[in-house]
């Protein structure tokens, strides 16, 4: 995958965070099938558009916890995540805590490893990450 293909995909990405992303949507941005395009996307980057996607919304959404106030619920719908009840059950698989343990430890200083929201993947604990 060009430098400019992964540049155009992440940029939808981000940029349709909030939305439903297919995988067809991010093939048709770089002018691939879909085949190729998963191919090609996890040789350039070591993971699977989909799990690429969960991380930079699970990312995303440690920004907003550790330095917003906005209700949990419309932090995971801007992050793209359907319900509260998914939302939760996917930032606890990848963070290890739920995202009002996040924003409270983020809130006292408390986060392992963290220096203000840079995302490592150890803020709460024992994180499982794909």
């Amino acid at each position: 995958m060009s430098p400019q293909q992964l540049r155009a995909v992440t940029a939808y990405m981000h940029e349709h965070l909030a939305s439903v992303i297919t995988l067809d949507d991010l093939a048709k941005e770089a002018a691939l099938s879909r085949y190729h395009f998963i191919r090609l996307f996890a040789a350039t980057t070591g993971k699977t558009p989909l799990q690429y996607l969960a991380e930079l919304r699970i990312d995303t959404a440690r920004q907003h916890l550790a330095v917003g106030t906005e209700p949990i619920s419309q932090v995971g719908r801007r992050c793209g995540f359907p319900s509260p009840e998914h939302f939760a059950r996917v930032f606890r698989k990848h963070v290890g805590c739920s995202p009002s343990q996040y924003r409270r430890r983020a809130a006292t200083g408390r986060l392992r490893g963290e220096a203000g929201p840079s995302l490592s993947p150890s803020g709460c604990g024992s994180a499982v990450r794909p």
